[in-house]
């Protein structure tokens, strides 16, 4: 079975290669793929920019999970400074 890395395609899409190419072969029950010079070549540009399209939005969702994690971070630290405060005043009386 053959394993494909969809980032690895996608540069040829990006600089204006040709997509077809007589040296191409057809490979057979993925018509989205062809074989030039020894190697497997994706040439369904709507498969790639959606593949790009879905890396975005996960790089995205990573982000903001990583801003959630510093701000609950953040109001842990304040939250304690403030209990430590309440509890120097109880102290104090």
């Amino acid at each position: 079975m053959l394993s494909l890395n969809e980032e690895a395609f996608g540069p040829s899409l990006l600089f204006g290669c040709d997509m077809s190419n007589q040296s191409d072969i057809q490979v057979e029950g993925h018509p989205g793929l062809v074989r030039r010079a020894g190697v497997i070549v994706n040439v369904d540009k709507q498969a790639y920019l959606d593949y790009m399209a879905r890396k975005q939005h996960e790089e995205s969702k990573q982000q903001r999970i990583s801003d959630l994690e510093s701000q609950v971070a953040e109001m842990s630290k304040l939250i304690q400074v403030l209990v430590n405060k309440g509890s120097g005043d109880e102290k104090k009386s």
